[in-house]
């Protein structure tokens, strides 16, 4: 029937019978759909497109430099393509292109063109800010010497209107290095560097601690007098751990009491190397940053929960652990909730029973961040091990940006988080960004055995002889969690073996996935 569209939307059925329409007959080829372009290395265009109609021959793809099809701004004409992808490299920094594309049929009218607008990212030249181009107040920033730039802009992340802008000089140029003074202690900025109206890097840091404020503890002390310090140091202390007069740089293998809120740092440029373990009793606020840990034995615990004030935080940063048999653990501790867990930009390994082990069910940190470690090596049996804690609703859990290679476990597995009796999920729990990578295939390791680990969601996630991790074994597959990332088809380290995490894998480095220390 014919059915009229009458006024103000409504039909009319004053219809007719006619024929119904069993083929559409037309007169040029239907247009590609799906015309998607991503960015690789910066600078490369990597486009596809759909083919929609089996009329068509084949295809004409048109590159304009802008926003406009004009001849002037013809930059690639490509015809006669049979495939329905193409690749364009080397096309500048930010630059912004109009990219389309048509099928061509035989006896036939062209399609429509399809299109779409895109840009290449900005450059990065600059290096990854190292700990002992960071102080307090300022930060050396460094890039490849007589690489041209007119200024560098740094920001407080969250203050943009306390912006300070850097003219570089001919001979920081030259140099490939500038530094900035009067920057806030303990302050995250992002700072870009341009030439003209172009980008030619941004990077992130984080200013240090006042060490104005900080209390030396020397290499050269006793155990005895080590154990005073620490308990005469006044609430909110930073303490900075340096070589003794005698040229020594080892501290003793020493069990220290935190009963009052202190950080605790080294020094780039005085380097020591410590087998501390820390029992926390009754401190709330304690920091790790910029240290070197070694338990030696693989029998200690790095920080150990006794006691703590309501609603404390703990940051273990900057670090290089080795020689224990855990980081983290309760030990005895009572019932209580504190704010925030960080570890963050630490290098980790060894044979630790579990890294991190909270299976006594009582203390419940409400944010827990791990990002941007490397954890290698190691053999036990969890790594982060989170057993259900009656205070833990809405507590929330970020694993980013880490890289694992060669973590093995015996036991509940890589992530043991558990919801309380019922299955009832109170946690939100993300891991996202992160690289598992394995020198053989991984069959047996999981990221939890425990049908109550129900809470995780996994996003960007790359594999290296995953196994397991990526996939439901065969047989009873119950309570086991596992992700659906992306598996790689080689190792995507410059010298695992050798501790050298280098990413080599440019898909990874585009997606700035992994430890972000090995993505340059």
């Amino acid at each position: 029937m014919t059915c009229m569209l009458a006024a103000g939307g409504l039909f009319v059925t004053s219809c007719e019978d006619i024929e119904p329409i069993h083929e559409l007959d037309l007169a040029r080829v239907l247009s590609p759909t799906g015309l998607n372009v991503t960015i690789s290395a910066k600078v490369n265009i990597e486009i596809s497109w759909e083919a929609l109609d089996e009329k068509a021959e084949s295809y004409v793809l048109e590159v304009y430099k802008g926003e406009t099809a004009t001849e002037e701004a013809l930059h690639t004409r490509a015809e006669n393509l049979t495939t329905t992808s193409y690749r364009l490299e080397n096309m500048g920094y930010e630059e912004t292109y109009l990219i389309r594309v048509k099928a061509v049929g035989q006896d036939m009218e062209d399609s429509k063109w399809t299109e779409v607008i895109t840009k290449t990212d900005s450059e990065q030249i600059f290096s990854t800010v190292q700990s002992e181009d960071i102080n307090g107040n300022s930060v050396t920033l460094r890039w490849p010497a007589g690489e041209a730039a007119d200024q560098i802009t740094i920001t407080p992340v969250g203050a943009e209107d306390a912006e300070v802008t850097i003219t570089l000089t001919p001979d920081d140029v030259a140099n490939g290095y500038v530094t900035v003074s009067g920057l806030e202690y303990e302050t995250d900025y992002t700072a870009v560097m341009t030439l003209g109206d172009k980008t030619r890097g941004t990077i992130t840091f984080k200013t240090g601690i006042d060490l104005s404020k900080a209390q030396p503890l020397n290499a050269d002390l006793t155990e005895e007098e080590i154990e005073a310090f620490f308990a005469n140091a006044a609430n909110g202390s930073v303490i900075s751990l340096v070589p003794g007069a005698s040229g020594t740089n080892t501290f003793p293998t020493l069990e220290i009491s935190l009963t009052k809120s202190c950080k605790i740092i080294g020094l780039s440029d005085q380097p020591v190397t410590c087998g501390f373990s820390f029992k926390v009793e009754g401190a709330s606020d304690v920091t790790l940053q910029d240290l070197t840990f070694d338990g030696g034995t693989d029998s200690k615990t790095l920080v150990s929960y006794v006691t703590t004030v309501e609603g404390g935080n703990l940051t273990i940063s900057n670090c290089s652990i080795s020689g224990y048999k855990k980081i983290l653990d309760e030990n005895n501790a009572e019932e209580m909730a504190a704010r925030t867990l960080t570890i963050e930009n630490n290098m980790i390994t060894g044979s630790l029973e579990r890294t991190i082990d909270f299976q006594k069910k009582k203390i419940n940190f409400a944010t827990v961040n791990i990002s941007k470690n490397t954890f290698y090596n190691i053999t036990g049996k969890d790594l982060f091990r989170f057993d259900y804690v009656a205070g833990r609703k809405d507590a929330v859990y970020t694993i980013e940006n880490n890289t694992f290679y060669n973590v093995a476990t015996t036991d509940k597995g890589i992530l043991y988080i558990r919801s309380n009796s019922s299955s009832t999920i109170e946690f939100t729990c993300n891991v996202n960004k992160n690289i598992f990578a394995y020198s053989e295939p991984n069959a047996d390791v999981h990221f939890s055995e425990d049908s109550k680990t129900n809470g995780v969601t996994f996003a960007d996630n790359y594999y290296y002889n995953g196994g397991a991790l990526l996939e439901n074994a065969e047989g009873d597959t119950s309570g086991k969690v596992f992700d659906t990332g992306t598996s790689l088809d080689n190792m995507p380290f410059a010298d695992a073996e050798n501790a050298d995490f280098s990413v080599t894998d440019q898909t990874l480095i585009d997606a700035q996935v992994g430890d972000p220390r090995w993505l340059q």
